[in-house]
Parts: structure tokens; C-alpha cells; sequence
């Protein structure tokens, strides 16, 4: 199990790092939330922790994800071995699973909640938020560990510049308003 660069950059010239299992020549990936501008700021034998170097913005926070991310993957291959069930599919499997909370389904909860205690003010945000998210993602469900700093701009750039019903912007306030409810 290590740690990979993509050999290929996303559209916005990002390299993102995979942790790679591999069994009987077989590799399964699982992509991280980490990534590289240049892929010569990688190394995959890091000593002391250090993937990602010093001149990439977020190197600190970047090998920290990294060192946690093993982490996570060595305890979840224990639990597979004690079950019986060790291998690299499997592993990536798991691992995929428990970095994968639907930020949607706690929404919901939270509306529920506020529902319930009779807030209808901030359950109406939450309902609003909720929209807006759908629609921004075109329906797809939302992962807690999809909320990057890339998302969330991205996010806040479409509700400062998307023409909502009929032709209208949603202005600073309601714009304001939805990332206090976010």
C-alpha cells in the first residue's frame, strides 16, 4: 500500500494523489483530497512523512491527510484480517465506505430536527440551502468529504453569478445568508 500521483493533471492543472492497494498485480485506487501542482513535489518514499514538499502551498496540511490517511488504512486492514476478509478490494472498499457521510442526508436530519422544535426560519434556510446544492451538483449526493476548499468556492461562485428564476441573481444578503446556513 502506497501513496500515487495521478500522471495526469485535472482541468484546473492539479495532480491528485491516489492510495493504492495492489494484489497479485492488481491495483485498486481510492483518490484523496490531496493534490499537487507539480508532480516533481511528490515522492512516494517519503521519509519522516513527507510527500508532499515544502513548495507546494499546503504541503503541511496536504502530508498531514496523507499520514492519516494511511493511518485509517492500516487499521481498517487489521479489522479486514480479522475477519477474514484481507484484500486490496476489499480494503479500498471499506476505506471508500467510511470517508463517505452524505452531507445531504445530515441536512435533511438537521431540517427534520428543526422542524420538529418548531424553527421553521432555519429550517426554511435549510431547505433553501439544499436546493441551491441540487442544483449545483446536478442531483448528486454530497459526501462530507467532497466539501474541499475547491468546492465550496466553486459552490459560492455559482450563487454569485447564476441566474435564478426568471433571470434573476440571488443578491449578496440571501447569497450571505445560505453560507451562514451552510
Amino acid at each position: 500500500m502506497n501513496f500515487e500521483v495521478s500522471s495526469q493533471a485535472k482541468k484546473n492543472g492539479t495532480y491528485p494523489i491516489f492510495l493504492r492497494a495492489t494484489e497479485n498485480g492488481r491495483h485498486f485506487k481510492m483518490a484523496l483530497d490531496v493534490y499537487v501542482t507539480n508532480r516533481k513535489n511528490f515522492t512516494a518514499q517519503a521519509k519522516k512523512d513527507n510527500w508532499i514538499n515544502g513548495k507546494e502551498t499546503f504541503a503541511k496540511v496536504f502530508n498531514s491527510k496523507l499520514t492519516s490517511a494511511l493511518a485509517l488504512a492500516h487499521e481498517t486492514m487489521l479489522e479486514l484480517e480479522r475477519r477474514n476478509e484481507l484484500s486490496a478490494g476489499n480494503l479500498i472498499k471499506m476505506l471508500r465506505k467510511d470517508n463517505g457521510d452524505s452531507f445531504l442526508k445530515f441536512l435533511e436530519e438537521k431540517e427534520l430536527q428543526y422542524r420538529d422544535n418548531q424553527m421553521f426560519s432555519t429550517m426554511n434556510g435549510i431547505i433553501l440551502l439544499k436546493k441551491k446544492l441540487n442544483t449545483f451538483t446536478n442531483n448528486k449526493d454530497i459526501l462530507f468529504r467532497d466539501l474541499t476548499h475547491s468546492f465550496v468556492s466553486n459552490f459560492h461562485y455559482f450563487l454569485k453569478t447564476t441566474n435564478f428564476r426568471s433571470q434573476k441573481r440571488l443578491t449578496e444578503t440571501t447569497v450571505y445568508d445560505l453560507f451562514i446556513t451552510f
